[in-house]
């Protein structure tokens, strides 16, 4: 979905590894369609496509996977011969194993681990030096490669139990009820994980070379895409939403019916999430203005309309309350 958006947070991470040269930061942000105001804006948003770009031209421009993050570097094309040699496997659990054992050999600087306790499985990241990943970047990776990778070789979202994290993401914390659906837990003792159904590693690899050289093609894109953990009830509200059209009722109610399910059981089943039905409305309605904003087809008066606000001048506040700035604002950076 094209309008799929996530936090500023992200592309500034990039740029950090970069020299603080401004005008060569400009340059490259515009050519992504990205502006360094916006950037500047503690809550704005970007899209997806323009966010997997900047990835790509940053990755090549530096040789560097991990962007400075880890002590030594990965190389560029790492990732892609690891999904390369995790692919050719008869299960997910031998992908995995592969996964861990391929990152082994390349570096010291980071851990991974499959752990299969006979009813829940682990998969565990540990950064030999967190202090240089000091925007939890890599572990942020490679738990998305544990988990979203390893769903799209089986073709199945594989349901986490929960996730745990030795730190608390002070600046994207609202990502992660996407990025790692499910029951989460901060700043723990112990390396970072996720965890679900042992029975999952049993399922077999489905996804053929062509398939994994589409995926690394479309890389990082898959590994960000908030709706492919969508066994969870957060993507699959967002989901439900997103597929109605403008004259739909978007309440509660309409959302649970569609779901099968009364609307108290859905918003319990969404607290347990630890979100909301309307928080996850207002993230799509977030989403779509963002899409519509960065182009140049509709009017300020017209995305309101389309996200169902009473006046332009609501769809304004709303707006500067997610974000900071105002639609316009937004428009012109």
């Amino acid at each position: 979905m094209k309008t799929l958006t996530l936090s500023n947070h992200y592309p500034r991470t990039l740029l950090d590894c970069l020299p603080n040269e401004p005008e060569h930061l400009r340059e490259m942000l515009a050519s992504v369609g990205l502006s360094p105001s916006l950037l500047r804006e503690p809550k704005a948003r970007v899209p997806i496509e323009a966010h997997v770009e900047l990835y790509r031209r940053i990755a090549r421009l530096t040789g560097d996977e991990s962007f400075g993050y880890l002590p030594n570097g990965l190389k560029d094309g790492t990732f892609a011969v690891a999904c390369e040699y995790a692919s050719n496997s008869a299960t997910l659990q031998e992908a995995l194993d592969k996964i861990c054992r391929f990152y082994r050999v390349v570096t010291d600087d980071l851990r991974l681990t499959l752990h299969d306790s006979g009813g829940e499985a682990r998969f565990e990241v540990e950064i030999r030096h967190p202090s240089v990943d000091r925007y939890h970047f890599m572990v942020e990776t490679f738990l998305c490669i544990g988990y979203r990778y390893a769903s799209w070789l089986v073709g199945q979202a594989i349901p986490l139990s929960r996730s745990g994290f030795a730190y608390f993401p002070e600046q994207n914390r609202d990502e992660y009820i996407f990025l790692f659906p499910g029951a989460q837990e901060f700043e723990i003792d112990g390396p970072n994980y996720i965890a679900f159904d042992a029975k999952y590693l049993k399922l077999p690899v489905l996804k053929t070379a062509s398939d994994v050289a589409e995926f690394i093609a479309s890389a990082p894109r898959d590994l960000l895409n908030k709706l492919i953990g969508n066994d969870s009830f957060t993507n699959r509200v967002y989901l439900v939403l997103s597929q109605m059209s403008e004259d739909d009722p978007h309440d509660a109610r309409t959302i649970a019916s569609e779901m099968a399910m009364t609307e108290q059981t859905l918003r319990r089943k969404l607290k347990a999430e630890g979100t909301t039905f309307q928080k996850i409305k207002d993230n799509l309605r977030l989403d779509v203005a963002v899409f519509h904003l960065t182009g140049n087809k509709y009017t300020i008066a017209e995305i309101s309309d389309k996200l169902g606000f009473s006046t332009p001048s609501a769809f304004s506040r709303a707006f500067k309350t997610w974000t900071g700035v105002s639609p316009e604002q937004y428009r012109t950076r």
